[in-house]
């Protein structure tokens, strides 16, 4: 009953979301997983790689030209030490270690490198607000003298689950300075169509 009003709630009053940092932070849903493979209290660690590739310019939302090859390959390594106080309750601490390679203009030359170093670290608390799974089902084997029982996962598990979280400035974000002191160089074709690799490491 309680699963047939939140697919009614959620179909009829849609609402608007933001993204935010802590969207980006890894969160292993241990209490999802088959019981019968994974215990629900203790420590539990967990590594999880974000990789992206940006090789295409555009200028007031439409594509142009990229006659410098200007590209950014981002590499995001999240390093996850975790503890699940019972079924419902878990802190966890994530340790992001960022890795960018690029390629773009500077003026009239060709600036190209990479950067890493540790994002901004954060402690999250999550509690599972609500969650349903399916009737496992069994079958018997009866090929040999005693049937053997044959036990098999849910077909369907589904979760609410709530996040908090506060994390703290440990990235480097020297190279945010970048964007916000940019001059146009006469002469330079679409100057706003730069490509700026420097984001704040979360």
């Amino acid at each position: 009953m309680l699963g047939r009003l939140l697919v009614v709630a959620l179909t009829f009053f849609p609402l608007a979301a933001r993204a935010c940092d802590l969207c980006g932070c890894y969160s292993p849903q241990v209490e999802s997983m088959p019981k019968e493979k994974v215990s629900l209290t203790g420590f539990y660690t967990a590594i999880a790689e974000q990789f992206t590739h940006f090789g295409t310019l555009q200028f007031d939302d439409h594509e142009v030209a990229n006659p410098t090859g200007q590209r950014l390959d981002s590499s995001i390594t999240q390093f996850v030490v975790g503890y699940e106080i019972n079924n419902r309750l878990a802190l966890q601490f994530n340790a992001p270690f960022i890795y960018r390679d690029f390629r773009r203009p500077e003026g009239f030359a060709i600036d190209e490198g990479n950067v890493s170093g540790p994002g901004d670290v954060s402690f999250l608390a999550k509690a599972v607000l609500w969650h349903f799974a399916s009737t496992a089902w069994r079958e018997f084997n009866i090929e040999g003298k005693n049937p053997v029982a044959i036990e098999h996962e849910s077909d369907c598990t589904c979760s609410i689950v709530a996040l908090a979280a506060l994390k703290f400035p440990t990235g480097n974000s020297s190279r945010l300075e970048e964007e916000f002191h940019e001059v146009e160089i006469p002469g330079e074709r679409n100057p706003r169509a730069r490509s700026h690799p420097w984001h704040r490491l979360v």
